[in-house]
């Protein structure tokens, strides 16, 4: 089992546990955690040390990212039919078994700056039946505001705009453009043409083709 953790996080305790037990259930299962972002300011080694908890360390100057819940909402915890519960995953705390990391093709390494390496992924996993489950028992605590650094992240977030689109077969991520072609296709389909005349293929396939660039 595979936890994915950022390196600006504190776990809570019994994440660990809490993306495990779905994993030794599922073997698509792709456990989504959430993440709180707590000011660290002042804490020294005493409080550390005199903590009850890393919740008790930090929960008293907690805030939430606020498009989680938005998201949650709006898709009744990732059960809805909305085709963009992928949106969900983020790179800072979520889990998957190994083989089914390994089967989707692990992360894609072409990513060299901040943005979109962890949605490009989730979307992969959501194409191939992956199970998203979200898991407010796997709590991290990041170290700093939400909104620290934003203006900064989104720029580059928005520099990947046309790598995701490419990647991503999503209406939210691709505009819709008669005759473009993107390396991950929005629908692939299969001609049958055994025992069938050239001609009669050919006008299948324009007409295909037709369909999907008007």
């Amino acid at each position: 089992i595979l936890v994915f953790l950022d390196g600006d996080v504190v776990a809570d305790e019994g994440l660990v546990a809490a993306h495990a037990r779905w994993h030794h259930a599922l073997s698509d299962a792709v456990t989504v955690g959430f993440r709180r972002h707590a000011d660290p300011a002042g804490i020294d080694a005493a409080a550390v040390a005199s903590a009850a908890s890393v919740a008790d360390l930090f929960s008293t100057r907690a805030t939430q990212a606020p498009w989680t819940e938005r998201l949650m909402v709006r898709t009744d915890d990732l059960t809805s039919r909305d085709d963009d519960v992928f949106r969900a995953l983020v790179g800072a705390n979520f889990g998957i078994r190994r083989a089914f990391y390994e089967a989707l093709g692990g992360s894609d390494g072409s990513f060299t700056s901040y943005g979109g390496e962890d949605t490009e992924f989730a979307y992969r996993a959501y194409t191939a039946g992956g199970l998203l489950v979200p898991l407010r028992s796997a709590t991290v605590w990041h170290l700093g505001s939400w909104g620290e650094g934003r203006a900064e992240k989104q720029r580059e977030l928005a520099a990947q705009g046309a790598k995701l689109a490419n990647l991503i077969a999503h209406e939210a991520f691709r505009a819709s453009a008669p005759g473009r072609i993107y390396a991950v296709p929005s629908h692939v389909v299969t001609v049958a043409a055994a025992g069938v005349p050239a001609a009669a293929v050919a006008a299948a396939v324009d007409s295909l083709v037709a369909r999907q660039s008007g």
